[in-house]
C-alpha cells in the first residue's frame, strides 16, 4: 500500500529522499534485483523519471526495502517553483508492481538562486 508523502525543497539545493519500501504486512521488501522508479510531474508534463543508477540509489543492504531518491541541482534544470506530484514504483525481481509512495512536492524559490 502507498504511503503519502508531501515533501518541500528549494530549487538549486539537492534533495534527497529516503524510501522504505513495504510488503502489504508492513516489512520491508527485499530490493534484491528490483527496480526502484521515481516520477515528478505537474498536471501537463512529466518533469523527472528516474531508475536505480539514475537517481535512485538502493541501500547497500538491499533487504531492508531502503532506496533513497537523490535530486540533484543539476537534474532540476530549468523546473519552475511550483507544486508537483510524486509517486515512488518498485517492480520486484519476479515481476511484481507495488506503488510505495505518492504525494506532492513544492518546489520552492531560493533566494541565493535568484539573487545570485
Amino acid at each position: 500500500m502507498a504511503a503519502q508523502k508531501n515533501l518541500s525543497f528549494f530549487l538549486g539545493e539537492d534533495w534527497q529522499i529516503e524510501l522504505t519500501c513495504r510488503d502489504a504486512d508492513g516489512g520491508a521488501l527485499d530490493l534484491t534485483g528490483a527496480q526502484v522508479k521515481w516520477r515528478l510531474a505537474d498536471p501537463r508534463t512529466l518533469r523527472l523519471d528516474l531508475v536505480n543508477g539514475d537517481g535512485v540509489v538502493l541501500a547497500d543492504d538491499p533487504t531492508t526495502g531502503v532506496a533513497t531518491i537523490v535530486v540533484t541541482a543539476a537534474m532540476q534544470g530549468e523546473l519552475p517553483a511550483g507544486l508537483y506530484s510524486h509517486e515512488a514504483q518498485v517492480v520486484l525481481a519476479d515481476g511484481t508492481v507495488s506503488d510505495q509512495a505518492y504525494g506532492t512536492l513544492y518546489a520552492r524559490e531560493s533566494l541565493f538562486t535568484r539573487f545570485s
